[in-house]
């Protein structure tokens, strides 16, 4: 497992993909997981960037990256970093400029 890791925004749109309920039943997310980033499970990354906000469902926002399935982000964002501490899981937004 590489720790940290820094997620592109390729990265997060191609995590967003797997957000539907086809590829979840068929745990085609565990195999792209697997490829992608060896080590790290499925929880440890796109409900971690929903649930503070980074990854949201689109809503007609204008300032935005269009992602996946509905799905955006702020369009100042470069990427993130994602590192496993001891008490969690920590993420750090990088911004343009």
């Amino acid at each position: 497992m590489k720790n940290p890791i820094l997620l592109s925004i390729d990265d997060i749109r191609d995590l967003t993909h797997y957000n539907h309920y086809i590829p979840m039943t068929r745990l085609f997310h565990h195999d792209f997981m697997a490829e992608r980033f060896p080590g790290w499970g499925w929880n440890a990354m796109l409900p971690k960037l929903q649930g503070r906000k980074i990854v949201r469902v689109h809503n007609g926002c204008d300032k935005c990256t269009r992602l996946s399935m509905g799905m955006c982000m702020d369009s100042d964002i470069e990427g993130v970093w994602v590192k496993l501490n001891p008490s969690g899981i920590r993420l750090k937004v990088i911004k343009r400029g």
